[in-house]
């Protein structure tokens, strides 16, 4: 169905498409899994004679092992991802402050870490300025990053930055405000690892 398909893409593009795959061939590869557990199951019980119920539970187990691991492993992406992008959010409000104070405007500030910054984060801004390039509002390209990427912190800085700029506030002092938060938010995460 088109809906579990989208919502597979869109896991995929959280997860960073990991190894180019699209929600096809990741529905291609879980099937070709599940197939192999399948054989591998029917592999264990074929012998109907010596059939005892730790053989059963083994085949289960493999089925279900097989249909569960890629999901899981797409989930696992997903989260390292999110988790890398969240702790790479405070380094990058830093400099988008410093970059602000200096007198650039948010837009030319984005473009300053998209060129040092070879991260998932920065990558994720490039596309974002890449957008805006093309004649997308800057609001709407900052929303697209943030769907696209489902990271609370992120969403947040974002819906603040959108609403600064209807506001005609100031993006330093704002920037500045949201980096300390940031940085904050990060050492109580330290403290409960």
């Amino acid at each position: 169905p088109q809906k579990a398909t989208d919502r597979l893409e869109h896991q995929l593009g959280i997860a960073g498409y990991p190894g180019g795959m699209h929600a096809g061939q990741f529905s291609a590869l879980r099937l070709m899994l599940l197939a192999l557990g399948l054989v591998i199951a029917f592999l264990i019980v074929k012998d109907v004679a010596n059939l005892s119920l730790t053989t059963v539970a083994m085949a289960v187990l493999v089925v279900l092992l097989s249909y569960m691991l890629p999901t899981s492993w797409l989930n696992s992406k997903m989260r390292a991802r999110q988790s890398e992008i969240q702790r790479g959010l405070p380094d990058a409000l830093d400099m988008l402050s410093v970059c602000a104070a200096a007198g650039m405007g948010f837009d030319q500030s984005l473009q300053k870490i998209t060129d040092y910054w070879e991260t998932d984060l920065g990558r994720e801004f490039k596309r974002a300025t890449h957008e805006m390039e093309m004649g997308v509002s800057r609001g709407t390209a900052l929303t697209n990053m943030s769907s696209r990427l489902d990271v609370d912190e992120l969403t947040n800085f974002i819906t603040i930055i959108v609403q600064a700029e209807k506001m005609g506030m100031s993006y330093a002092d704002v920037l500045h405000s949201q980096a300390l938060q940031m940085r904050i938010m990060r050492q109580y995460r330290a403290k409960e690892i």
